[in-house]
């Protein structure tokens, strides 16, 4: 059957009307379907996608590839060519020197930060950010790395309520940026050394290096700085260092070195933490500040009362015990590990360090 010859819809007026028409009646329908109704034709769906199957369909909270294309005083423009809504940044990047005069040439991850029928939000800096945080508490331990300092600096401490105010430099954002981006940061009174601590106010103005182990945050956007504060801790920074002194002596003693027999005739400066008296225990508890490390001096129970926390003394390394604990598998009192590690990450030191007085 011979197909009917196709006829062009007559229209009475200029080609300039004609289109000026058609844009308004057909506004809403994709090309297909504006076709069919203007010409009257049907037209088979492609098996491919089509035009607006192209589109991204995006989400609050996914992170998106964009290209910046412009960077001004009142906007930060993106290529959204492959996006029905418009697409706006949260953060105008031309407030930070390093954009002023110079646009990113590679793609940016965004975040969604919102979405509306005609406009989605997003957030240039926020993926680095929670690619930064989430390195550091998705595991805690991971910060507790042998062959990388993961920890971070805390800046310009304030002495406030229940510890100390500081500032955290957020690197990636900082190196993307040109400029010392920072966050707040609170570091508890009782985190701020590894034992105890009777003059808070020498840290006012200080910095001190930390680990992250928690956030607290209420602000819909992490960039509002005022509501989002990281808390950190020094003493777990510095009990890590200990704990890395700790492995390195135990070496020596393992291989009974010269270095070793050097290291227990040395006198450290010690820092009495605390007194044990117990039916089992006797001793006080002695830190090391030169090395981290906090041990014990066995002694009777009726000199305990020559000690007290805080009070300087001077020691001396007796010896090194590894716990032990009943395997019942074997039944019998085996010794712990002396420090677990995984992946370069030291997940446990079972190491308990033993002093003796040094005698004037």
């Amino acid at each position: 059957m011979r197909q009917k010859e196709f006829e062009w819809p007559d229209f009475k007026g200029s080609d300039s009307e004609r289109i000026k028409r058609n844009s308004q009646l057909y506004k809403d329908v994709d090309i297909r379907e504006a076709f069919q109704q203007e010409y009257g034709i049907k037209i088979k769906k492609s098996r491919k996608k089509d035009a607006n199957q192209m589109y991204h369909d995006v989400q609050p909270g996914e992170v998106i590839p964009l290209h910046i294309t412009h960077i001004d005083k009142k906007s930060v423009l993106f290529d959204q060519s492959l996006f029905k809504e418009n697409i706006v940044s949260a953060v105008n990047l031309y407030q930070y020197k390093r954009f002023k005069k110079n646009t990113p040439k590679e793609t940016v991850m965004c975040k969604v930060i919102s979405k509306t029928a005609d406009k989605i939000v997003v957030d240039p800096l926020a993926p680095m950010f929670d690619e930064w945080l989430n390195d550091k508490l998705t595991n805690i331990k991971n910060q507790y790395n042998l062959k990388e300092d993961r920890s971070i600096m805390v800046y310009n401490l304030n002495l406030i309520r229940g510890g100390f105010s500081g500032d955290i430099r957020v690197d990636p954002v900082s190196d993307f940026c040109g400029q010392d981006i920072m966050l707040k940061a609170f570091i508890p009174g009782s985190q701020i050394v590894l034992n105890i601590e009777s003059n808070f106010e020498r840290w006012n103005g200080k910095s001190v290096r930390c680990f992250i182990t928690n956030y607290m945050k209420s602000a819909p956007s992490w960039n509002q700085q005022e509501k989002m504060s990281l808390i950190c801790s020094s003493k777990e920074y510095l009990k890590f260092l200990g704990d890395k002194v700790k492995m390195d002596f135990f070496n020596e003693y393992c291989l009974e070195s010269p270095r070793w027999k050097e290291l227990i005739k040395t006198a450290w400066n010690g820092l009495v933490t605390g007194i044990i008296n117990s039916s089992k225990k006797q001793g006080v508890f002695v830190e090391i500040p030169e090395l981290n490390i906090t041990g014990m001096i066995e002694m009777p129970s009726n000199r305990l009362n020559h000690y007290h926390p805080g009070m300087e003394v001077q020691v001396k390394l007796d010896r090194i015990d590894e716990p032990v604990v009943w395997n019942s598998e074997v039944g019998q009192m085996q010794h712990k590990p002396a420090f677990v590690i995984e992946n370069d990450i030291l997940k446990k030191c079972n190491l308990r360090f033993v002093f003796s007085l040094v005698e004037e």
